[in-house]
């Protein structure tokens, strides 16, 4: 997978604009003095761009999985999902295509290791650790998947984590050191899970 220090454009959702227009104009004129391209994304129904994009796996290969979110699939939020089809046609990427359900969210890159949280067992109605259905998404993906704990128990609690994604607890700054969000203050048991995890396969944790 390409790393996001090794990219050459940002891209951002045409939804940005029309949502968020003066956050818009503040972050493409700051991207712009600082001479970063940038380009907009056609179609889109949300902003989350992270969350519905293909992945790019290699130069000029990416990855389409299915983006159906169980966030997304009541009747108030469905309007919200983006469909990738309409997008990958008018930006001429040509996409590998998965129908296992998967959020770009939770797909973390430290290192040479994929890092996600067990949601993605429970979204493709897997047991959690099914190791044949972990090592379809290794050999998707091109890397060893480190699977961190995930749970939900009341969605309707303000403090409640409904989206699973392992770029809400870690972001990998250096090739063996993770930063990892404050998460103890909501659920220590499960933080202290997700650090032992990492630590366990050779990361440095700071949090």
């Amino acid at each position: 997978m390409i790393k996001d220090r090794d990219t050459n454009i940002v891209y951002l959702a045409d939804k940005l604009e029309t949502r968020h227009p003066d956050f818009f104009n503040r972050f493409t004129r700051l991207l712009n003095e600082m001479k970063i391209k940038w380009a907009l994304i056609p179609h889109t129904k949300d902003i989350w761009a992270r969350d519905f994009m293909p992945i790019q796996l290699t130069y000029g290969e990416f990855l389409q999985y299915n983006y159906r979110p169980d966030y997304l699939q009541d009747e108030q939020f469905i309007h919200l999902q983006t469909d990738l089809t309409p997008i990958c046609e008018a930006m001429n990427l040509t996409c590998k295509k998965t129908d296992i359900i998967i959020d770009g969210g939770n797909i973390t890159l430290c290192g040479d290791k994929v890092v996600m949280t067990d949601k993605v067992f429970t979204e493709n109605n897997k047991e959690k650790h099914d190791q044949d259905f972990k090592k379809r998404l290794e050999e998707l993906l091109g890397h060893e998947i480190i699977i961190i704990p995930w749970h939900c128990i009341n969605p309707e609690d303000e403090y409640a984590d409904r989206f699973g994604h392992s770029d809400g607890f870690i972001h990998c700054y250096r090739d063996n050191r993770v930063l990892m969000s404050n998460h103890r203050d909501m659920d220590a048991e499960e933080a202290k899970q997700i650090r032992n995890t990492m630590e366990s396969v050779g990361f440095h944790v700071t949090e």
